[in-house]
């Protein structure tokens, strides 16, 4: 699975080790009351992110092409 950093802040407004706009490999996925990836991000650390700086690509493609249709 594929996600796509959607934002470099998280919902506290901190600063995440992620690029907008860059697509990471997923290592695991926990889906909870929320969605969770545990990603290398680009320190190379593997970290849990949620969908606050992280969608789905598949998702984000939909998201952009319904836009595009608009």
């Amino acid at each position: 699975m594929k996600v796509i950093c959607i934002d470099d802040h998280d919902v506290d407004g901190f600063k995440v080790e992620l690029t907008p706009g860059k697509i990471y490999d997923v290592r695991y996925h926990h889906k909870n009351r929320e969605e969770a990836w545990a990603i290398k991000n680009d320190a190379g650390i593997q970290r849990w992110y949620y969908n606050d700086v992280l969608m789905p690509l598949e998702k984000w493609r939909d998201k952009r092409l319904n836009e595009i249709l608009e």
